[in-house]
């Protein structure tokens, strides 16, 4: 019997060392994007939608959305809670946090010419679009850059 404690004690260390590792990654920050180019009628108010879910266990604080163009300049863009308002006077009040969202929640908003300045860059040279969270981790939005550059005359 002497001889098998320190055995079953070095299966027990290993095994809880496993299921430690297996919880600390099920525990990491996740995010899923979707990323669309919406057109509307007449190409009047044609804009750019982006949602974004908080697919894994711990909350995430979305910081940024990031443009590239070809020539290697980058546009980052600050992402708040009234990025997607409507600029209805200058003078108001809004929300100029970061979102955060817990396990399974949701941020969307729409950037079209009302709300979002597309003249400051070229937009038929954007390779890559992505957001950035808080903790330096970031998820491309797959096709958005293709979508735009088709699409960058209704927006400018």
């Amino acid at each position: 019997m002497k001889e098998a404690l320190p055995c079953i004690s070095i299966f027990i260390s290993v095994a809880s060392l496993c299921i430690a590792f297996y919880v600390m990654y099920r525990d990491r920050t996740r995010f899923d994007v979707f990323g669309s180019y919406k057109e509307s009628f007449a190409n009047m108010a044609d804009g750019i939608y982006i949602k974004t879910v908080n697919s894994g266990r711990r909350p995430i604080t979305l910081y940024a959305l990031t443009f590239t163009c070809k020539g290697g300049k980058v546009h980052k863009f600050k992402i708040t809670n009234s990025i997607g308002a409507r600029a209805v006077s200058p003078f108001d009040n809004q929300d100029m946090s970061h979102p955060c969202l817990s396990e399974s929640q949701f941020f969307e908003f729409l950037l079209d010419r009302t709300n979002f300045d597309f003249e400051s860059f070229q937009l038929k040279s954007v390779v890559k679009v992505q957001i950035e969270s808080s903790t330096g981790s970031s998820m491309i939005i797959q096709g958005l850059a293709n979508e735009i550059k088709k699409n960058a005359h209704h927006l400018q």
